[in-house]
């Protein structure tokens, strides 16, 4: 009672009238410049605050009502944090218990600079017996300094003893995770770097595992053990050892859930992006669909991590030559509802998924008689080829695969002459817009199809395209998550394709 007195004294001094946040009733509002504002950013409409202004109020984002209403709007959502729904099924209880352990000691922060010093400590004493169930050590250090203050002014010996041991043994945790995850780190930045694969990182990202397993030897926290295993995984990946990396996979999974460690579903979602990218280039269709049907239990049909994960799906099934289940896939996808509403450059993306799959079911169908009939659903060649999409600089790789289509769909329609035209913008798009350094692949299969339209779609002269056939072979397909990387289907698989079905 004493420190509900000391939490109502705070309440009763500084107390707010209204307390403003983006409830139920203000987003079901159709009226409600709060909601209009909230639907927009969700749905994409607005980038930017010129766009945010012109669409609900017709005016410049420096116009004072504009401005107020982004700043009333501001503080009701980020009040709304303090107020969302960690009890749902589908929220793991590690991160529930992360989240309230960190509400739990922001009133502990709040509750001492009120003065409100037994109610703090209560708290405080919470805080710490859930950080120490999940292993959170950041929160226990913060909670035992609380708790040991007060036991050194009350005389509690004892107390302070096991506050004191508790701080400095989870100092020395959190300490090596923030050591961990400078090794995830600097490995991250070698995996994202256009060199990544070159044998000149060898000896730093073999320093970084040795580093995070000593870590983890030490201090069998969740995070440190997550931060192991991703480490160790980048580097299979980056040797393109793909049985090692499906092997670091299965021991992490193994560890959080036969251990039932807790951990965030987060980390168990990127152990199983890390499989699916592993099967990919084995192309391994079978076994990465076990891990697909699994990680599809944790998403909710039509939000971003969805398509996200059902492209990556449906490459799989490229990749591996299962266009049936492609075509599944495919389909899934424009019949989710939520499809129309997602931003222009996804719904064009998936149009030429659908382009390149059209093209393998019609022209190349010959060798693959269960493909015969077979089309994607309510896709037309005409449609796309009289397309005029204009693409953001930062998508020349997707731009590419978009004049690729255009040419493979003139190609299967034997309309040679535009075919010729498509190539020709083909090749100078290329010359301008790709880098040696990050799309060599790609540029190689537009000079073997340069190469084909120069002699009229014949290939019987090998000269150059022997040439070029021989420097594909010698240029991975690599495949980590970068937009750079990019191929629907493989570039040397297509092109053999194409070089069987033309004219000899």
């Amino acid at each position: 009672m004493k420190n509900l007195l000391e939490i109502a004294k705070v309440v009763t001094r500084k107390k707010v009238r209204k307390i403003e946040i983006l409830d139920a009733a203000t987003l079901k509002n159709k009226t409600s410049k709060f909601r209009e504002f909230y639907e927009a950013l969700l749905s994409d409409k607005v980038k930017t605050d010129r766009d945010a202004a012109a669409l609900i109020y017709g005016c410049s984002p420096t116009d004072d009502k504009y401005r107020q209403l982004k700043s009333r709007f501001q503080k009701r959502l980020v009040n709304t944090l303090f107020f969302i729904d960690v009890n749902k099924p589908s929220t793991a209880s590690y991160d529930r218990a992360q989240f309230t352990c960190r509400k739990d000691w922001s009133l502990v922060s709040i509750l001492q600079l009120n003065g409100a010093e037994g109610a703090a400590r209560e708290y405080a004493r919470k805080t710490l017996k859930t950080a120490l169930k999940y292993g959170f050590p950041d929160l226990v250090v913060l909670s035992a300094r609380v708790l040991r203050q007060h036991a050194a002014r009350e005389g509690k010996e004892a107390a302070f003893e096991e506050y004191d041991q508790l701080l400095k043994e989870n100092f020395r945790k959190l300490e090596a995770e923030i050591e961990a995850e400078e090794c995830f780190l600097l490995a991250s930045r070698i995996y994202q770097a256009p060199d990544a694969h070159s044998l000149k990182h060898a000896p730093t990202l073999d320093e970084l595992r040795q580093r995070v397993v000593s870590l983890s030897e030490l201090h069998t926290t969740p995070l440190i053990q997550h931060y192991m295993f991703l480490v160790w995984i980048i580097g299979f990946e980056l040797q393109r050892d793909y049985q090692n990396v499906l092997e670091v996979c299965r021991r992490a999974l193994e560890f959080f859930e036969s251990e039932e460690v807790p951990h965030r579903v987060e980390w168990r979602l990127e152990i199983y992006r890390k499989q699916l990218l592993g099967y990919l280039h084995l192309k391994d269709f079978r076994k990465g669909r076990r891990v697909a049907e699994r990680w599809l239990q944790y998403l909710s049909p039509g939000t971003p991590e969805w398509f996200a994960f059902m492209e990556l799906y449906f490459q799989l099934a490229m990749h591996s030559e299962q266009f049936i289940n492609a075509l599944a896939i495919l389909q899934e996808v424009f019949n989710n509802g939520k499809f129309r509403k997602q931003p222009l450059l996804v719904r064009e993306r998936w149009e030429i998924f659908q382009a390149y799959l059209y093209f393998v079911c019609a022209y190349l169908h010959r060798d693959r008689a269960v493909l015969a009939g077979q089309r994607p659903e309510g896709f037309q060649p005409e449609k796309f080829l009289a397309k005029k999409t204009v693409f953001p600089k930062t998508q020349r790789v997707l731009e590419t695969h978009f004049h690729i289509c255009r040419f493979l769909l003139l190609l299967e329609a034997n309309q040679l002459t535009d075919a010729q035209e498509a190539l020709r913008v083909l090749k100078n798009f290329a010359d301008r817009k790709l880098k040696p350094e990050l799309h060599a692949r790609l540029i190689v299969f537009v000079k073997l199809l340069h190469q084909m339209g120069k002699r009229g779609f014949e290939v019987a002269d090998l000269g150059l395209t022997r040439k070029y056939e021989e420097e594909l072979s010698t240029l991975p397909f690599t495949c980590t998550g970068k937009e750079d990387e990019l191929e629907v289907l493989p570039l040397d698989w297509l092109w053999e394709r194409l070089h069987s079905q033309v004219k000899v």
